[in-house]
């Protein structure tokens, strides 16, 4: 249906003196929500490069985050015009990564890893912001679906983020309670996205695959003390963000079938 939706609508956009083409919510939607997983992966990755984890590695998985993001801002502004809200949280969203991109970009130095982790946070909450208005412009239900996988691939991050930042030594109640929370809520978001009517069977194989690979993070993160357990929640973390990423995508192509 929304293909013959689209042939019986291209013959009036593009008819001289009307409105264009509008722009497509359910890409913005997931580009917004890939921004709140990078303002997680930047802390990650800083925290990665300042322990010595694949320190190479983990700087240029830096760097590329903060070049992403930065790129993705322009990228949303079209879209963001769609909605008043959505304007208004991009042009928050670009003041605020300003503050962040320069501490980011800066020496990696554990003193510098608390403002960094504030700084994500106030980032994160924008960009949720963002793409939750952006999911209310877009009004279908795989705008939802594709808000909530998205969101999952944030989540693995940020559950590596905490783990790195106690590895750090950084430690405190609030970064206990934060991971717990993610954690919680990754689990139940799982079992939300599997119960969606609108799953392929393709989508249905690679949800099952993330539970697995799920079981084997949780097991990752319980593990202390030693160089080798970080390099493991480093890999398992990026492992489901990019089956989640995967997952994201297929959702957006079934929103414009």
């Amino acid at each position: 249906m929304k293909k013959l939706f689209n042939a019986l609508l291209l013959p009036l956009v593009c008819l001289p003196g009307l409105a264009v083409a509008a722009p497509d919510l359910f890409e913005a939607v997931n580009k917004a929500g890939y921004q709140r997983m990078l303002s997680q992966r930047i802390v990650k990755t800083y925290c990665q490069a300042g322990l010595g984890i694949s320190a190479a590695a983990s700087r240029a998985q830096l760097s590329a985050a903060v070049n992403l993001f930065e790129k993705r801002l322009g990228e949303l502004k079209p879209s963001a015009a769609a909605s008043p809200l959505a304007k208004d949280d991009l042009a928050q969203l670009q003041a605020q990564w300003k503050h962040f991109k320069k501490t980011a970009t800066g020496p990696v130095k554990h003193e510098n890893a608390m403002r960094l982790l504030e700084q994500g946070e106030q980032v994160l909450h924008i960009a949720d912001r963002l793409t939750a208005h952006l999911q209310d412009a877009a009004a279908d239900s795989y705008s939802r679906l594709i808000n909530v996988a998205g969101r999952q691939r944030m989540l693995s991050q940020r559950l590596a983020k905490y783990y790195m930042l106690r590895a750090w030594s950084i430690r405190s109640a609030r970064i206990d309670e934060e991971l717990d929370a993610a954690a919680n809520e990754f689990d139940a978001a799982l079992k939300q996205l599997a119960a969606a009517p609108e799953n392929t069977p393709e989508i249905a194989s690679e949800l099952e695959a993330v539970e697995i690979q799920w079981l084997w993070f949780q097991a990752a993160l319980a593990m202390e003390g030693a160089q080798s357990y970080r390099v493991v929640v480093a890999d398992a973390s990026d492992a489901i963000l990019n089956r989640m990423d995967h997952i994201t995508r297929l959702y957006e192509t079934g929103a414009k079938e």
